[in-house]
């Protein structure tokens, strides 16, 4: 029996294709055939594989400097100090090198400080500003260090401050170094020199690139009342009583937005190298108000300043200013309306005037009484400083309300009172206030004009006013207390179903 067993096999070796027959004969040993299989596999190896002439290199390493910071501030001064002629030697100052985002670092502070000293002892400068010293003669000139200093600031700080160069510059985080530029720039913003030093990060690097320098800043806001939002790069505190806080703040350059209800944005940058405060004043929105007021003839008073009456019910306030207002309309023979408003934007108000019970009262007249009242004082003129007293009778028991309308406009309930707080009255007895169970005398005091005494009678008890008899032996009726003159208008109005009498006199004081 044959077996025919035909394994073909192709392999790119170049552009040759390979062909394999194989035939067996039967009786061949199974040693053999895997003696064979091996052969093949090796071939299959062998041809498969693509063999590349080229070298493969490994990865760049990363440049690492081998100047330890101790060099590479040797380097900066060497490098300064060479591009100035030999004859010079000017008076400098030296500003911290600023980190990432304008930030104060330690190290940035490190290496000014020792560029200070180095320079000094390089003498090929005659003074050499102590950093301290510069920082308290910039706020002594009111100089605001707003950051690195452009070469169009440099000019007239150095004149404020005394000397003929800066040196400036950043310490820049560059991975596994830290790459340090500085500048020697003079008077006229010009370039003397410049240096640059590439330091190793060693862990003292590190150490102090991390460490950014904090400061505490305040921000007040004017006008203190309001509540305003304070962002300073990305934190936000809300003021209270016009003040913000924060503290810890990264020093150099910072971002301050203030945001308030009614107001406009404000965008400010302060360079922040100390604890520091800053006043902030908000400019307020502005828009229109429109009243509606009834009656028509109203007056408004706004923020305490007369705006005139109002035509025809309406008067338009342009120009106002968000925030916090307080509203007066008041017409005779109407309670004066008080509004305190919140204002942001165009808006109308509507103020209604209630009706002034008190005037109400005083103008009553009772055409047809089924009793009389009768009231009177000792003489009809008086000067300050009289005595005066008040008498009254009725012809009928009846329960009587005696209010005093002075000339300037206050009320006073003269009966019932602190000593007589029932205010019953018999037929045909007469009344006296002061009497002499009171045990004082009643004299006038100013001011001077007409007063006006109303009586006010009725067969049953009519609750006209509520009454606080610890506020004074004649208590006081005040039109603030709106509760107060609902309740008079309510019992005028039920007036009608009373048996009632009314009358009244006047007095003239000089």
């Amino acid at each position: 029996m044959t077996e025919r067993i035909i394994l073909e096999m192709k392999a790119n070796a170049g552009s040759t294709m390979m062909t394999m027959g194989i035939r067996w004969i039967d009786g061949l040993g199974k040693s053999r055939l895997k003696t064979c299989f091996f052969i093949l596999l090796s071939l299959s190896v062998f041809f498969g594989c693509a063999v590349s002439d080229k070298e493969v290199k490994p990865p760049d390493k990363p440049v690492v400097s081998e100047m330890t910071i101790d060099k590479g501030i040797d380097k900066l001064v060497r490098e300064v100090s060479q591009s100035l002629a030999p004859e010079k030697r000017p008076n400098i100052a030296v500003v911290d090198l600023l980190g990432p985002n304008d930030d104060h670092t330690q190290l940035g502070s490190y290496i000014s400080e020792k560029l200070i000293t180095r320079l000094f002892k390089s003498g090929r400068f005659e003074k050499v500003l102590e950093r301290k010293l510069l920082q308290d003669l910039l706020v002594q000139q009111k100089v605001e260090m707003e950051g690195y200093f452009d070469q169009d600031t440099v000019k007239s700080i150095c004149g404020k401050i005394g000397v003929d160069a800066m040196v400036m510059g950043f310490v820049t985080d560059c991975g596994p170094i830290v790459d340090v530029n500085i500048r020697l720039i003079d008077t006229n913003g010009e370039i003397l020199s410049v240096a640059e030093a590439q330091i190793d990060k060693d862990p003292g690097v590190k150490s102090m690139l991390r460490g950014v320098k904090t400061a505490t800043l305040t921000v007040a806001i004017i006008p203190s009342d309001v509540e305003a939002s304070v962002a300073v790069s990305d934190r936000l505190v809300n003021s209270t009583d016009g003040i913000a806080f924060f503290r810890d703040v990264p020093q150099g350059k910072r971002s301050i937005i203030v945001t308030a209800k009614g107001y406009e944005i404000v965008q400010e940058s302060t360079y922040l190298n100390d604890d520091r405060s800053i006043t902030i004043p908000l400019t307020s929105k502005r828009g229109t108000l429109t009243l509606r007021i009834a009656p028509p003839q109203g007056e408004i008073l706004f923020d305490g300043e007369a705006k005139g009456k109002a035509s025809q019910g309406f008067m338009v306030l342009k120009d106002v200013p968000s925030g916090k207002h307080t509203i007066m309309a008041r017409a005779d023979g109407y309670l004066p309306e008080i509004r305190e408003i919140e204002f942001y934007e165009n808006k109308t108000l509507f103020i209604t005037l209630l009706a002034d019970p008190l005037v109400t009262i005083v103008n009553l007249k009772q055409e047809r009484p089924s009793f009389n009242i009768d009231i009177w004082t000792n003489k009809s003129t008086y000067r300050v400083g009289e005595e005066i007293r008040f008498s009254f009778r009725s012809d009928r028991d009846c329960y009587l309300t005696l209010i005093d309308y002075e000339p300037n406009g206050k009320v006073k309930i003269l009966f019932p009172n602190r000593y007589y707080q029932n205010n019953f009255i018999k037929a045909g007895k007469t009344y006296t206030i002061p009497g002499r169970e009171y045990g004082f005398k009643l004299t006038i005091e100013p001011p001077i004009g007409i007063e006006k005494i109303k009586a006010i009678a009725t067969t049953k008890p009519l609750s006209l006013f509520d009454l606080d008899f610890s506020k004074g032996f004649f208590p006081p009726v005040e039109r603030a207390n709106t509760r107060g003159m609902r309740g008079i208008s309510i019992a005028l109005d039920n007036l009608s179903n009373f048996s009632w009498a009314e009358n009244a006199c006047t007095i003239t004081i000089h």
